[in-house]
């Protein structure tokens, strides 16, 4: 059974590392407790020529949880950020 919450950011496409996307966030101001992606697994290993950064697979939703662990949606203010990161291929 799926318990994955049926809100969050659709990032299917986008191009990003998770880690730099929460230091950018944190540096804008953005307040949350971590982010979680949820959606169907992108194929490792990567193929060669590959950009390091990997691209989400459609269906792919993004969020992050209170302290206590419940899943909610990112505050209104990190889409602008994440969609700053272009879809790939995007120029």
């Amino acid at each position: 059974m799926d318990d994955a919450p049926d809100f969050g950011l659709d990032v299917g496409g986008r191009q990003f590392d998770l880690m730099q996307l929460e230091d950018e966030l944190r540096t804008a101001g953005v307040v949350f407790n971590g982010l979680v992606l949820h959606g169907p697994s992108r194929i490792d290993p990567l193929p060669p020529g590959t950009p390091p950064d990997p691209v989400w697979p459609a269906g792919t939703r993004l969020y992050t949880h209170t302290t206590d662990g419940t899943a909610v949606a990112l505050p209104p203010e990190a889409t602008t950020i994440v969609n700053a990161h272009k879809p790939a291929g995007a120029s």
